[in-house]
């Protein structure tokens, strides 16, 4: 999990399968979803990741083969920042209908719909053409693989938002 192609999915997911669990929650196993400050590039640039706006819960189950799955529901919104005093603050309120782990491979399928923030590495950015720091909205589904490979699975690219863009040029 040390791979920085997790960093952008993993800390909404994982974090709060880890720390959410023991928060208590609302109810018919949801929890709070925790969601952890990271840095992460958009070329050269560091971009400062905090989540300003996390209301967020999540429902996680185990499948017999030890696959975990997390859906997430609630409002979120995803703060970036450079060194340099460029911000901007991104909806990410999903929903994400089923985001599945696998520990045995480490891959991560990110299934979800609505409004959503995604972050690639330079060399996934640059194999799929995708900007490293992106919003979309509407059906996603995207699998991190532990190689540190993504594959696309569906993504409307008409509603792709190059968010390094503004963060490099302010």
């Amino acid at each position: 999990m040390t791979r920085r192609l997790l960093i952008g999915v993993a800390p909404l997911a994982l974090a709060g399968v880890l720390a959410g669990t023991a928060m208590g929650g609302r109810g018919d196993g949801w929890t709070p979803a925790v969601a952890v400050p990271f840095d992460t590039q958009c070329g050269a640039t560091t971009v400062h990741v905090t989540f300003p706006v996390n209301n967020e819960f999540q429902q996680v189950t185990t499948n017999p083969d030890g696959t975990l799955v997390i859906k997430v529901t609630g409002s979120a919104k995803v703060g970036l920042a450079t060194d340099g005093g460029n911000s901007l603050t991104v909806n990410a309120s999903g929903p994400t209908s089923k985001e599945m782990f696998d520990p045995t491979s480490g891959n991560l399928d990110f299934i979800a719909q609505g409004q959503n923030v995604l972050f690639l590495t330079a060399d996934q950015a640059a194999a799929t053409g995708l900007p490293e720091i992106f919003s979309s909205t509407g059906p996603v589904d995207v699998l991190f693989r532990s190689d540190g490979t993504v594959q696309i699975n569906q993504l409307n690219l008409n509603t792709v938002t190059n968010l390094c863009a503004p963060l490099l040029t302010g």
